[in-house]
């Protein structure tokens, strides 16, 4: 949360939310460090603390988030010692988090405003996240998609106009063995984010 403070001046951060009570929002307190664009890469290793920094920041209109869906870990745990060993630990779940949506990033995970594939075909291929383990937290379920509130469409465009991605991509297939698509790709996509600011 601290690191939310620094970009954001007003407003809702995130908030908890325990069984039964309504949820409890945390307030941005005008201590931010910049006013500067800010573009935030997230994929599906994107979890927990992580994902509501990106969130509150896209809810804001704060930054732009670009890749694929977030992990989608929502939930808060609490440590507990048992009564009987003091040697062990229990661990429960005890609220989740939201956004300053309302919405919870358990299970949802954090949908980004463009998305930015890392893979050399420009395909989003299967990836591990909250819902695919064994008895995780269930999420819960949301009548409307996300809609980004900055102009995807004229974005999208210019990236299309400023440099095509396999233009991008061959220029660092010639440069590196390496290639970062993900990051090639979110450049175009930050660079025509700024144009169309």
């Amino acid at each position: 949360m601290t690191l939310i403070f620094l970009f954001l001046d007003e407003g809702n951060i995130i908030g908890t939310k325990i069984r039964n009570r309504s949820p409890e929002f945390v307030l941005a307190n005008k201590s931010t460090i910049t006013n500067l664009p800010i573009a935030i890469l997230v994929n599906s290793n994107t979890a927990s603390g992580a994902e509501l920094f990106a969130g509150s920041l896209q809810y804001h209109k704060r930054a732009i988030v670009l890749g694929e869906r977030t992990f989608g870990n929502g939930s808060v745990q609490k440590l507990m010692p048992l009564s009987e060993n003091s040697s062990f630990l229990l661990k429960i779940t005890i609220s989740r988090f939201y956004l300053p949506s309302g919405i919870s990033t358990q299970v949802n995970g954090i949908v980004p405003d463009i998305l930015v594939s890392s893979e050399k075909d420009e395909s989003f291929p299967q990836r591990l996240r909250e819902e695919d383990k064994w008895k995780h937290l269930p999420g819960y379920k949301f009548d409307s998609k996300y809609t980004s509130k900055f102009e995807v469409e004229k974005i999208k465009e210019l990236m299309k106009i400023n440099s095509s991605s396999k233009k991008d991509d061959a220029k660092l297939n010639q440069n590196s063995k390496n290639t970062n698509y993900f990051l090639n790709r979110s450049i175009n996509a930050f660079n025509a984010f700024l144009e169309v600011q």
